[in-house]
This record gives structure tokens, C-alpha cells and sequence, in this order.
């Protein structure tokens, strides 16, 4: 699932992934904890600048519901100070990457989180 709210990077993120995952897109925090109730994704790419609830605030409503919590969250976001991605990473975030940013980046950021939830998964 990708959360943002500019639709360019809605539609880039999905250009990006659609020819290997199944892409489903969120314009904003709420509408993507409003599609949890009914859909559980495998990773969550969420935008860190959104209105109420921003990319965070999402996170730390998510990581507190036990349906989802498990759920990787990957933020893209334009913030990228080393302050700021620590301080995402302690509030929930699994990684970081950093807008602009090169597709191969984010295959092999998703790719790595995926495996490290199935390996999880598997122990």
C-alpha cells in the first residue's frame, strides 16, 4: 500500500511496483487506516508530510492496533536529515528512504523488508 498525499508520487511509487506487486494507494493517514479494516498489505510505504493525520501519527496508530502492527512501514519522505530519520525509525518506521529517490532503491528497500518479515515469519 502506498500513503501519500500528491498524487505524482502515488503515481510514480505505483509505476515503479505494479509490474511485480500488487498495488493498492492511499491519499491520506486516514484513508489508509480506514482500508485496514478490510485489506492487510504486505508493506506499507507511507509519506511522512501528509495533512492529519501525517505519515507518524499513521505509524503510531497502526503500530498500536494488533491486527496490523506487524505490518512494515517503509517511509519515503522528503525529510532526510539524520535526526529526522532516526527519530521516524524510534517513532515505528522499519526504513527510511529519502525523496528524490531511484527506482531500484525502493525494490531493493521493499525486497529487503519482505524477506526479513518472511524470515520472521518462518521462525
Amino acid at each position: 500500500m502506498i500513503v501519500d498525499d500528491e498524487p505524482f508520487n502515488l503515481e510514480i511509487c505505483r509505476v515503479y511496483l505494479e509490474n511485480d506487486y500488487n498495488v493498492e494507494v492511499a491519499n491520506s493517514g486516514q484513508e489508509c487506516l480506514d482500508s485496514l479494516n478490510s485489506a492487510r498489505p504486505d508493506v506499507i510505504l507511507m509519506d511522512w508530510m501528509m495533512p492529519h493525520p501525517d505519515g507518524l501519527e499513521t505509524t503510531a496508530i497502526i503500530r498500536k492496533r494488533k491486527d496490523v502492527k506487524d505490518i512494515p512501514i517503509l517511509m519515503i519522505s522528503a525529510k532526510g536529515s539524520p535526526h529526522e530519520v532516526e527519530y521516524a525509525k524510534r517513532q515505528g518506521i522499519d526504513d527510511y528512504l529519502i525523496k528524490p529517490f531511484e527506482e531500484e532503491d525502493l525494490l531493493e528497500m521493499i525486497d529487503k523488508v519482505l524477506n526479513q518479515s518472511n524470515n520472521s515469519a518462518a521462525n
